[in-house]
């Protein structure tokens, strides 16, 4: 009795101090603009279900313990997201209108438009609305962000391609990834054939470093995407990456950040008692086999495969500028484990962006990227041989380990596939591209810029010759080895006319030239049988095999683009692109792609203009024509093609 007492106390004794921890938290939500208390805010407490509304006076009190954070959302203006300190009892906040940001500039498809003039379906994403958010690949940010923009994860693999969809799918054989595009440079994508394991979907986002990010730009519908031709039908996703600022005193910062990871909503598998149960009563009648005896100790597959994985992010920026230079100089280094054996992931990347005016005529700039990668993905992709899928279908009567502390049965074991092999993933990318503006008056200036994706990807793997089956030398171990180059050049020159007419027509004009090409090459070795598994070059194998092959690609664009706005209220864009492709047939080489979109700004109109309940309120309606070019290099050339069905999920 007296034991039963002290635990009770000293249970007691022990939630006494969480109790103390919580405290009364009060403040007051205004307006950002004028000041003015805003009722009606709801204050939500993340992680709970826990939610406060402010008062008519903007005043609110709510319970918090510890560091929480809290986000403050009331419709018609931004939602803000403010971690509280540990000692805080007053927090004060003010929330931006939703309209203030119409009259920001926005980068659209080969220049940039205010977000209160444009007529086509465009979302954008600051750096502000995604400063919080631990991300490892751009794609991550856009999560929950953007209307219309779906994002599933291909598989399970770190630093792999995930699939993003705007609007839905646009093509069922063809593909269907958005077209990516960084400080104007489309990037390269696609699948690779590895050397072992399959197919390797790249993420062409993965050197990019979120925290370089300025903004993010979603072209969803076809009068937005049109003026990239036979490359928009899939939405277009174009990134703005940070510049600094002119007359901006030099600002550092340094990031660090780390997580932890493991799985949730594990699969609910049998133990060893009632496998062993199960298999004797059950599966010796249903096909006859031989009942099974309970071993000295079960054996956990699941636990055994799965782990808590650990991520790291290490970032350096510096940025600032002065009357005639601005620039922005950032590095990165991310190490991410997955909680699947076997799946690590390394990044290393740098960015420099400077952009100099030397007069009042010339401006010229330079965007450059430099990343690496090294990811470790043994089996990962390799269906039922996967190792999360192996620890679920092992049974536990089968051991991992022998008596004497060796991997049994190594040929059929997941731990032996993954710890006596090796199977690195590489990539070198740098991105870039260098600019130049003259303008010859106000109104009237040229561009010209010239860019690069220059992508270089190898693969190394190994497997022990204690994976293989049978005895002969010849067969014992395995290697291969593949590189891949994807290098791309590009060049935009174009003209520009922006010009205001008796105070109530805007005419802006865009002509512009724009010529790409591509190589890809790639070389694959493969070696079996080993004399010892301390050889690891191709070249020391008995028998190897090789294979190389390389393919060119070009794009001709011409694009023409016209905007025009009578009295900031009526609006009304067009745009014309005709794209050449040596992706397609000499006869059928060339397309336009065109699109025309108009819209009233109603909230102007003055039977609207004084209704409270009304900030801002645009009318539009668009019509647009896109192509998709996600082929292959040749597929024109051949004749014909067998394959299963296309299924459409509609």
């Amino acid at each position: 009795m007296k034991k039963g007492v002290f635990l009770y106390l000293f249970s007691l004794i022990s939630v006494l101090p969480a109790f103390a921890q919580m405290r009364t938290l009060t403040g007051t939500v205004t307006a950002d603009s004028s000041g003015t208390p805003l009722p009606g805010v709801t204050i939500h407490l993340k992680g709970s279900t826990y939610r406060v509304a402010t008062n008519p006076d903007g005043s609110y009190s709510m319970s918090v313990g510890g560091t929480p954070e809290l986000q403050f959302s009331m419709v018609g203006y931004l939602s803000r997201q403010v971690k509280v300190g540990p000692d805080m009892t007053r927090l004060d906040i003010k929330l931006e209108s939703a309209t203030s940001r119409l009259s920001e500039v926005v980068v659209v498809g080969y220049g940039e438009q205010s977000q209160q003039y444009t007529t086509q379906a465009v979302s954008v994403v600051k750096a502000a609305d995604f400063s919080n958010v631990p991300a490892v690949t751009p794609q991550q940010l856009l999560q929950g962000q953007v209307a219309g923009v779906s994002m599933t994860n291909s598989s399970g693999l770190l630093g792999n391609a995930s699939l993003l969809r705007v609007r839905g799918t646009a093509s069922i054989t063809a593909g269907t990834q958005p077209l990516f595009i960084v400080d104007g440079v489309p990037l390269n994508d696609g699948t690779y054939n590895t050397a072992y394991g399959g197919g390797a979907a790249l993420n062409p986002l993965l050197e990019i470093n979120p925290d370089d990010i300025e903004s993010i730009t979603v072209l969803k519908d076809a009068a937005a995407a049109a003026i990239y031709g036979s490359r928009g039908s899939n939405g277009v996703i174009l990134i703005a990456t940070k510049k600094g600022g002119y007359r901006q005193k030099t600002q550092v910062k340094l990031d660090y950040a780390t997580g932890w990871v493991s799985p949730t909503n594990k699969v609910d598998v049998m133990n060893g008692d009632e496998y062993v149960n199960f298999f004797n009563n059950y599966i010796t009648k249903a096909i006859g086999e031989s009942p099974i005896t309970a071993p000295a100790s079960f054996t956990d597959w699941p636990s055994l495969v799965s782990r808590t994985g650990r991520n790291s992010n290490y970032g350096l920026s510096a940025s600032g500028g002065n009357e005639k230079t601005r620039f922005y100089i950032g590095g990165n280094y991310a190490k991410d484990e997955s909680f699947v054996i076997g799946n690590n992931l390394q990044k290393l990347s740098g960015r420099i962006n400077l952009e100099h005016t030397a007069n009042r005529y010339l401006s010229l700039g330079v965007n450059f990227n430099t990343a690496y990668t090294n990811m470790d993905r043994i089996n990962i992709e390799s269906g039922a041989q996967a190792p999360y899928t192996r620890g679920l279908l092992n049974t536990p009567v089968t051991p991992a380990y022998t008596n004497n502390g060796q991997y049994a049965n190594p040929t059929t074991n997941t731990l032996a596939n993954v710890y006596l092999s090796t199977n690195k993933y590489y990539t070198r990318r740098n991105t870039g591209n260098a600019y130049a503006k003259i303008n010859i008056t106000d109104y009237l200036w040229l561009k010209t810029d010239w860019g690069m994706d220059l992508l270089e990807t190898e693969e190394r793997y190994r497997r022990s010759s204690k994976l293989s089956t049978g005895t002969n030398p010849a067969t014992l171990g395995t290697a291969g080895r593949a590189l891949w180059q994807d290098y791309k050049w590009l060049t935009t020159n174009s003209i520009n006319f922006d010009k205001r007419f008796a105070d109530v027509h805007q005419v802006s004009l865009l002509a512009a030239y724009s010529y790409e090409t591509a190589r890809y090459d790639d070389i694959k070795v493969t070696g079996t049988g080993f004399t010892s598994d301390q050889f690891l070059n191709v070249g020391s194998a008995a028998t190897n095999t090789g294979s190389a092959t390389g393919k060119a690609w070009g794009l001709e664009s011409y694009i023409f683009r016209a905007n025009y706005r009578f009295k900031d209220k009526y609006l009304i864009e067009g745009s014309l692109r005709r794209d050449g492709s040596s992706r397609f047939d000499a006869e059928k080489r060339y397309g336009n792609f065109w699109a025309l979109s108009g819209g009233w700004i109603m909230s102007e109109e003055k039977f609207i203009r004084n209704l409270r309940f009304i900030d801002y309120m645009k009318l539009t309606a668009s019509y647009g024509v896109t192509g998709n070019d996600r082929i292959g290099y040749y597929d024109y050339m051949g004749l014909y093609t067998s394959g299963t069905d296309a299924g459409y999920a509609g």
